[in-house]
């Protein structure tokens, strides 16, 4: 238990300590009061010394400075006894959780701040994209160094094939040819690009339906495409695979378009199961998806006269309700956009032709 300073020192301390203190009046007078070295005078001050330092002691073992609640929690969300840990600050377990307890603002964490939205620039058209003997070109992708492009194109009626076009610069156009070795009589359409270029995927129709087909390049010869058939488990004409090669929104054209979120461990690993993301069906027509790692941000098209949307997935998997990107939208057709991981970087169909967009 502890005493206060008057309960520590008893009536007898005191009458001791007055009897003690009265030679030392004297011999400090003839000392002129600075002799410490009298016998008296340092015994005194001695048995003062240890009665003071009692005290103190007495004092610091019962002195416990007052717990505030407020502060931001420990590691393993740790607090002082009597407290809790809520979203990162220490609170008393007596308060209430939604109360204003008036805690100095300075000790809270700050609180999550939205990313503000940089609009898309003035979109610029990349004449080199546009195909001789071709119509309609659309469903643009590119490699992360923006050296290698792939698009669909309209070689005659009721049959698209897949361009490929390269450039050893930025600054120079594309020199663009018919992949003959992937590309049928049936229509070969939605390419996307692996962030190297080495990688191409695409849907085609060959087989009745359309499924999902892979092809890889190597000393620029692209390999026969073969189909995956994870990828391919209802009438799938247009997908996304995600920069990182492990996500992919495959869109299920049947009836009402639907998209369904597929991912994998590896690249080498087979594609997940698809689980439907019906937070993004807008409209009966949706379409076009590209996507960046985990499916964080996707685009795509919606709308009879295609308009570009934008939705971004949260913490917990879900998506967040599309919004139409305005400042690219116009009265006519905008679709089949195609971002890189940065989010800052942009290709898409404008009424049959390509264009890009920085932010």
């Amino acid at each position: 238990m502890c005493l206060s300073t008057h309960e520590a020192m008893t009536n007898r301390d005191a009458r001791r300590l007055a009897m003690r203190a009265k030679p030392q009046r004297a011999t400090c007078a003839a000392a002129n009061s600075n002799d410490v070295s009298h016998p008296t005078s340092m015994r005194y001050h001695g048995e003062m010394r240890s009665v003071s330092l009692g005290l103190v002691a007495i004092v610091a073992a019962c002195y416990q400075p007052a717990l505030q609640e407020g502060a931001p929690c420990g590691p393993g969300d740790t607090c002082p006894s009597g407290q809790e840990c809520r979203a990162g600050t220490c609170f008393f377990t007596t308060t209430p959780a939604d109360a204003d307890r008036g805690i100095d603002s300075n000790l809270l964490p700050p609180p999550d701040s939205a990313t503000p939205y940089v609009p898309w620039g003035t979109p610029v058209e990349i004449p080199s994209l546009e195909i001789s003997g071709a119509n309609n070109e659309t469903d643009p992708t590119i490699s992360a160094n923006h050296l290698v492009v792939a698009i669909s194109a309209e070689v005659s009626a009721g049959d698209a094939d897949i361009f490929i076009g390269t450039r050893a610069d930025v600054t120079e156009g594309f020199a663009v040819t018919n992949v003959s070795n992937i590309n049928t009589s049936s229509d070969e359409e939605c390419p996307e690009l692996s962030a190297d270029g080495k990688t191409l995927y695409f849907t085609s129709n060959r087989t009745g339906q359309y499924d999902v087909y892979a092809a890889f390049e190597s000393g620029g010869i692209w390999s026969p495409p073969a189909i995956l058939p994870s990828l391919s488990t209802h009438d799938d004409s247009n997908l996304a695979v995600s920069p990182d090669g492990l996500t992919a929104v495959v869109l299920d054209a049947s009836a009402k378009h639907k998209f369904y979120l597929h991912s994998r461990n590896t690249t080498l690993s087979p594609w997940g199961i698809g689980t439907r993301i019906p937070e993004l069906e807008i409209t009966d027509d949706i379409a076009s998806p590209t996507i960046t790692n985990d499916a964080e941000v996707i685009y795509f098209h919606a709308n009879p006269s295609r308009d570009i949307y934008v939705a971004h997935r949260d913490p917990n998997g879900s998506f967040s309700t599309p919004t139409a990107v305005s400042e690219l939208n116009t009265a006519g057709r905008d679709a089949c956009p195609f971002v890189l991981q940065a989010d800052d970087y942009m290709l898409f169909e404008r009424d049959g032709d390509i264009f890009e967009s920085t932010r």
